[in-house]
């Protein structure tokens, strides 16, 4: 396996990854398409499956072989998502948080969120441990942008 060169952070899973076990399990997140479509595979592994086992819509028309770009060949491998996460690390990246665990609970209706903004008594993954077990990592890329990368400098801006 390629040591990580690459540290891919989100802020904390959504309410609907951690349900299923998987980074960025939400059908309308991108990141799986996005990654797929680097590394040669298109994602199999879907929460609620279409009858024709493609995206939700809104993701479909930007994939090659889309309805907005049906002349780009589609890749032909289908990956589940031990397969996706095999191939993102053996392609040198290391996928993780920058929160070990938090409370989020929506402001106005009490219940379960998965908002960034919702975050309270946040306790921080070890990245700087991380890191340091792992000095082939040349660069931290924020995944989920803004709200990570602000999260990331507000716990950890001394380092």
């Amino acid at each position: 396996m390629t040591p990580p060169h690459t540290l891919l952070l989100g802020t904390q899973p959504a309410t609907k990854s951690i349900a299923n076990g998987w980074y960025f399990a939400n059908d309308t997140n991108a990141f799986w398409h996005i990654v797929g479509h680097a590394l040669g595979f298109r994602r199999g592994f879907h929460e609620n499956m279409r009858s024709d086992g493609d995206v939700v819509p809104s993701i479909a028309m930007h994939l090659r072989g889309g309805k907005d770009h049906p002349h780009e060949q589609r890749d032909e491998v289908v990956a589940d998502y031990e397969e996706a996460v095999s191939r993102l690390q053996g392609a040198g990246y290391a996928l993780w948080d920058i929160l070990a665990s938090s409370e989020r609970k929506s402001k106005k209706s009490g219940r379960q969120s998965s908002l960034d903004s919702d975050i309270r008594k946040a306790k921080t993954a070890d990245i700087e441990g991380l890191v340091r077990r792992h000095p082939s990592l040349r660069r931290i890329v924020f995944v989920t942008g803004k709200g990570s990368a602000d999260k990331f400098r507000q716990y950890f801006s001394e380092w």
